[in-house]
């Protein structure tokens, strides 16, 4: 089936080397300067996050000068904002740090072993399933 390789015996030049994913037939791995979508990611988030936070702040203007108290869906709101401006943070990170947005076959492993990469996609992955 799939054969393992050790990693673990191999000089950072060698691992800076070996593309992190398989390419499609016919293409080439481009680890020099790859491709990616990832600052389209970037920029449709900071659109709805500029949008999102012009509704929440015009609904809060509205209960504290209607209501003049918050109920319960109000700190929901709060909540899933809090939330929210995590996850585009960890998210902008991800894009400039760990460079996702980008196939896997133009990241090296090396590129892949780094220890923020592992820290992002943990924190990534905890954003979605908390």
């Amino acid at each position: 089936m799939f054969a393992t390789i050790d990693f673990s015996h191999m000089a950072p030049e060698q691992l800076a080397q070996i593309p992190a994913g398989v390419p499609p037939l016919g293409v080439v791995p481009n680890l020099v300067n790859p491709p990616t979508v990832g600052y389209n990611i970037v920029i449709a988030g900071s659109i709805l996050m500029a949008i999102m936070l012009t509704v929440v702040a015009m609904r809060f203007y509205v209960v504290f000068r209607l209501k003049k108290k918050m109920g319960g869906d109000d700190w929901t709101v709060v909540a899933g904002v809090i939330g929210s401006c995590y996850y585009f943070a960890v998210l902008c990170l991800a894009v400039t740090k760990a460079k996702f947005g980008t196939h896997m076959y133009n990241l090296s492993v090396a590129h892949m072993r780094r220890k923020e990469v592992a820290l992002l996609i943990w924190y990534n992955q905890v954003g979605l399933h908390v």
